[in-house]
């Protein structure tokens, strides 16, 4: 099992915000985050996580067997850990005709709105203000942590649009980072016995901090394998 979601999170952003642009940033909805301790992947736990599942009539939960107990993994237990925000609705249409001040702004001549061109706008600086710069934070954010999305996975206008108007301060990103997240986790194994790696999208993070909190003594049984 792998994961694309950039773990190193808080150091990138330190690396190309200045002072003010990061303080800016602390005080978006997703700010609380940059007090996250460096942590690591563990493919290999959640690989056997996975492998200890159970059947269940709810679906929309994952429930584990482990020593003889069982535990649920569902949106309210993903709430708990991410803090963010997993009511209210998710879905808000936008029209794909209509210009957006920041991809006019920021993303110019652009013909692929995907990750890998936020990536580019946010390691090559492409602002001209501190408030684009945020922006263009908040939505490599979104996309290389929340979601880990691959590089050339599209982009919806509507994010861009969301964070343009100040509106993804209130949006709910847990309900789909959760349904990426679960979605992924679900579909580990199913039908590829015979693959040997699997690739987990959304924030498969937090179900590895999930497990640490309802197991807080395996954090001494585990062994973890440093290059």
């Amino acid at each position: 099992i792998g994961a694309t979601s950039n773990i190193c999170i808080v150091q990138t952003l330190m690396k190309h915000l200045n002072s003010r642009q990061f303080a800016r940033f602390r005080e978006t909805c997703f700010g609380y985050f940059l007090d996250l301790p460096i942590v690591g992947m563990q493919p290999r736990l959640i690989h056997s996580l996975l492998l200890r599942e159970v059947v269940h009539h709810n679906g929309d939960e994952l429930w584990l067997s482990l020593n003889g107990c069982k535990i649920r993994f569902g949106i309210g237990e993903f709430a708990l850990v991410t803090g963010l925000k997993c009511t209210g609705v998710a879905h808000k249409r936008y029209d794909d005709n209509k210009s957006c001040g920041l991809i006019d702004r920021c993303f110019q001549g652009i013909k692929k709105l995907n990750s890998q061109a936020i990536i580019d706008c946010f390691e090559g600086k492409r602002w001209s203000s501190d408030h684009d710069a945020v922006k263009i934070a908040v939505l490599y954010f979104i996309h290389s942590f929340l979601f880990s999305s691959l590089p050339d996975s599209p982009v919806s206008i509507g994010h861009f649009e969301l964070v343009e108007s100040g509106e993804f301060e209130n949006y709910p990103w847990g309900k789909l980072v959760f349904n990426d997240t679960y979605s992924s986790l679900r579909k580990a194994f199913r039908g590829k016995r015979s693959k040997k790696y699997s690739r987990l999208y959304g924030f498969p993070l937090s179900f590895q901090i999930w497990f640490y909190e309802c197991c807080p003594r395996a954090k001494d049984q585990i062994a973890v394998y440093v290059q």
